[in-house]
């Protein structure tokens, strides 16, 4: 196999693991609040990358803290958008991502796309065919949550794409992991929730029994989910190209829609299969190359 054979794969398993992120989080928020969730999910990150941090600078720690505190807020609002709407519709709506990153391109004076306007415009009506309600639109709490989370991490995107080759990728991940989990740990003091017992047959119903746990699905949250990854996600992007991993990373909602469907008993509305394909569709046109 080529290396780019290799990191086209890595990076296929990269998003089939997001995929399935969304129905994780929506068994371990009925237990946890979502600040306890990031906590302890990027605490066992940091566990497995914190060697890492020993190659940081003081330049490192100053940018994965900027890039770090933009990911804080996507983690924590997608956790909390989780908790009130369908993991399958987080999916679609957290994809909505890849669309804005063009779309603020003019904001850094970069010209936007023909292929960014048309990807939009499919997007923006995907948007309108989930929203859609007994004739009026109409987006949920859980809904707004999410579609906050997408746009920090277009945020992020974007000031990772400023920092990262200036530092060591793996110390560079680890600041920003770091970084994450002391807001989320900050949150969770002032929150003052109790933190539920340890039961790991605990959780919402899954067709996984005990294992389906809210402790084990945090724990895979840490392990496979963080820390996993962000060394696979490293590796593959060596040798694959920003456009070619961003559409690979386009398959996201549709791996979280299965998943919702496969472990959570999720049913999708044909309005739902009609919005979420029309914003996979705009993904995937956003990144066409651009030609005008």
């Amino acid at each position: 196999m080529s290396a780019r054979a290799r990191g086209v794969a890595l990076l296929l398993l990269t998003t089939l693991i997001w995929g399935t992120t969304f129905p994780a989080i929506k068994v371990a928020t009925t237990a946890l609040s979502s600040p306890q969730l990031v906590a302890v999910r990027f605490t066992i990150a940091l566990l497995v990358l914190g060697a890492f941090l020993a190659r940081a600078t003081a330049r490192t720690w100053l940018h994965g803290a900027i890039t770090g505190a933009l990911a804080s807020v996507s983690y924590l609002a997608l956790a909390q958008g989780v908790t009130t709407t369908g993991s399958a519709r987080a999916g679609f709506l957290i994809g909505l991502n890849v669309i804005l990153v063009p779309l603020a391109m003019p904001l850094l004076g970069r010209r936007l796309s023909r292929a960014g306007v048309a990807g939009a415009v499919l997007a923006a009506s995907g948007l309108a065919a989930l929203a859609w309600d007994a004739a009026t639109l109409h987006l949920s709490r859980g809904d707004c949550w999410v579609l906050l989370s997408a746009t920090t991490y277009a945020g992020y995107v974007l000031t990772m794409d400023r920092f990262v080759a200036q530092h060591d990728p793996r110390a560079f991940s680890a600041t920003q992991i770091g970084c994450v989990l002391v807001i989320a740990v900050l949150w969770v003091a002032q929150q003052g929730v109790p933190w539920p017992a340890l039961h790991p047959a605990a959780g919402a119903p899954t067709r996984l029994g005990p294992i389906a746990g809210w402790p084990w699905v945090v724990l895979y949250l840490g392990l496979i989910a963080t820390a996993l990854t962000t060394w696979t996600q490293v590796m593959g992007q060596r040798v694959v190209s920003p456009v070619q991993a961003a559409i690979i990373y386009s398959l996201e909602p549709v791996f979280a829609a299965g998943f919702s469907a496969l472990l959570l008993h999720e049913r999708l509305r044909s309005q739902d299969l009609l919005g979420g394909a029309l914003i996979v569709a705009g993904m995937l046109v956003c990144m066409l190359p651009q030609r005008d």
